[in-house]
């Protein structure tokens, strides 16, 4: 493998965008196909340029300081969120997003990939993939955040029948809570896919070329024979200069396009493959009209409300956030000389998936009981509401002084923090603002409301008006997971799909997408876990055309 910043004119597979998915596709391909030459193109520098990357605590921390690896994408202004401009975040790096993420690793649901409907991407199919995937990536850690035995005492009363269990990222497990795996090496550095995948291929014709921006795919008729490159205004990305130009390369056999589900359909309109009316507005000429382009994103809604914690009771992760000599010193020459300690950990150690029983279906009205039977009420392996508790102050915002712990999930369930002994009340910023009268008050660590019940014999009744202030702080407060998926969907052409079950735009040759804008309904899970899986089949189906493709090439060489 042959990294550069030079890019060269021609290869025979160009994969447009080195995240997750490119750099898997690029290396199965360079495997099993070494006569072929392959070109990775990806925006960001080489990870191997930055160190601090790879320290797992200190390269989360960074995500709230300004990571220069991050790109923002700011969305139009949302009237359902009071008018908020929601950003999200995209890895602008080689590895994508595992290179700069939470290090958090999950699965879906197994059902969630038969609900797609897809030939070629039931359950049944990905399967025998998955040990590929998780076997190049998940590692467990040695450290885990003390209060293991707290968490797991306080989720046995709050979830009652929920199974508790070894590790809880299974595509079976719909409802059980546990430890959670984690992106993490065994010498206690980030797992990504570019180290785990990309850069230990010794294949001689892959070449990755780093600060390259896509600016669209090149057709000849109907078929993409290349696509043309911007080099960047950037001393890592300038094809060894410092002035932005343009080359068009070639492409001899295929294009893919793995920009992710923000870029890959902005790379798909640039090239005049999507709405009319969108590409006829921006001045781009049509050349397939697609409307699904773009079209359905989709993600998780995301609240981390914070609380206050016992001071001394776990490990010191604010402080380390917070930069405190007198922790953050000694903890990071341990994690020097040996690779461990709190440094080496991202504290995501144990979460839970929650189904709703019954009683919470009918109390949520029939608008939530029409749509739980539509998505998982006889679906076991599919919750409802997932989360992980956090043992730091999980925010944008500075980290104030004190000790904080969260509860990182995609749907509120505030009945679990009283059951923690280390519980001493809400940080009010991220808390709706109940009427202090209420029930549900926010409480501090002279007023606690500590309890070591059953959920059943300590209930907060909640009020219309305490709904209002939970609906208003929502609206408020919400945000996505940063798992951003369905843009160019796997659907038929008539129900606003881009691509077909083996990954071909429609209306054009030679040109697939594979990265997460491909899934065609939302899967509940982290996107690691999902865009490997999506990658790796990917390849598969990438190498069978290729076959065939030369297969017919042959046949019309003898004729």
């Amino acid at each position: 493998m042959t990294a550069t910043i030079v890019c060269p004119s021609e290869a025979d597979i160009v994969i447009c965008g080195g995240g997750g998915a490119g750099c898997v596709i690029a290396t199965r391909l360079a495997q099993a196909r070494p006569d072929l030459s392959i070109l990775l193109l990806e925006q960001g520098p080489d990870n191997r340029e930055v160190k601090r990357l790879n320290r797992p605590l200190d390269s989360l921390f960074w995500l709230f300081q300004h990571n220069p690896y991050l790109k923002w994408i700011d969305c139009e202004p949302e009237q359902e969120l009071g008018g908020r401009q929601p950003r999200i975040p995209v890895g602008n790096i080689l590895g994508g997003g595992t290179s700069i993420n939470t290090l958090m690793y999950n699965t879906p649901a197994a059902s969630d990939f038969d609900d797609w409907n897809q030939p070629g991407w039931s359950y049944g199919d990905l399967e025998p993939l998955i040990r590929k995937e998780s076997s190049m990536c998940l590692v467990e850690v040695e450290h885990s955040v003390s209060y293991g035995e707290e968490f797991a005492k306080a989720c046995r009363l709050v979830l009652g029948d929920a199974k508790e269990c070894e590790n809880i990222t299974t595509y079976r497990m719909g409802h059980g809570f546990g430890r959670q795996p984690k992106l993490i090496t065994s010498d206690g550095k980030r797992s990504n896919v570019a180290d785990a995948y990309l850069h230990p291929c010794l294949a001689k014709k892959l070449t990755v070329v780093t600060g390259v921006t896509i600016d669209k795919v090149i057709f000849k008729g109907n078929e993409a024979v290349g696509v043309k490159v911007i080099g960047n205004n950037l001393p890592s990305a300038s094809f060894g200069t410092n002035e932005k130009y343009t080359k068009t390369v070639k492409a001899n056999e295929m294009v893919v396009l793995t920009c992710g589900a923000l870029g890959s359909p902005a790379v798909l309109e640039r090239s005049g493959i999507g709405s009319a009316e969108v590409l006829k507005a921006a001045g781009v000429e049509v050349k397939v009209d697609l409307p699904g382009v773009g079209h359905d994103l989709d993600d998780h809604q995301l609240i981390c409300p914070m609380y206050r914690a016992t001071e001394g009771y776990y490990e010191p992760f604010d402080r380390y956030a917070r930069g405190d000599k007198t922790v953050k010193e000694p903890v990071d020459e341990e994690y020097e000389r040996t690779g461990k300690g709190i440094a080496a950990s991202n504290g995501f150690d144990f979460g839970m998936k929650i189904r709703p029983t019954k009683e919470e279906i009918s109390s949520m009205g029939p608008a939530f009981e029409k749509y739980w039977k539509r998505i998982g009420a006889d679906k076991p392996d599919k919750p409802l509401y997932s989360n992980v508790i956090l043992p730091y102050f999980y925010s944008y915002r500075p980290p104030p002084e004190g000790k904080y712990f969260c509860i990182g999930g995609f749907h509120n369930y505030n009945v679990f923090c009283r059951r923690l002994p280390f519980y001493e009340g809400e940080e009010p910023d991220s808390h709706p603002r109940f009427d202090p009268k209420s029930p549900a008050r926010l409480r501090t660590s002279d007023d606690p409301n500590r309890t070591d019940k059953p959920v059943e014999e300590d209930v907060i009744p909640y009020s219309a008006e305490d709904d209002r202030v939970i609906e208003l702080y929502v609206r408020e407060n919400v945000a996505t997971a940063y798992h951003s998926i369905g843009t160019c969907a796997m659907r038929g052409r008539d129900a606003m799909g881009v691509v077909d079950a083996r990954l071909n735009v429609h209306g054009v040759k030679n040109l697939k997408v594979a990265d997460l804008s491909i899934c065609p309904s939302n899967i509940g899970s982290n996107a690691t876990s999902i865009v490997l899986l999506i990658a790796e089949n990917a390849a598969r189906i990438i190498l069978q055309d290729l076959d065939a493709m030369n297969g017919v090439r042959h046949v019309s060489a003898k004729l």
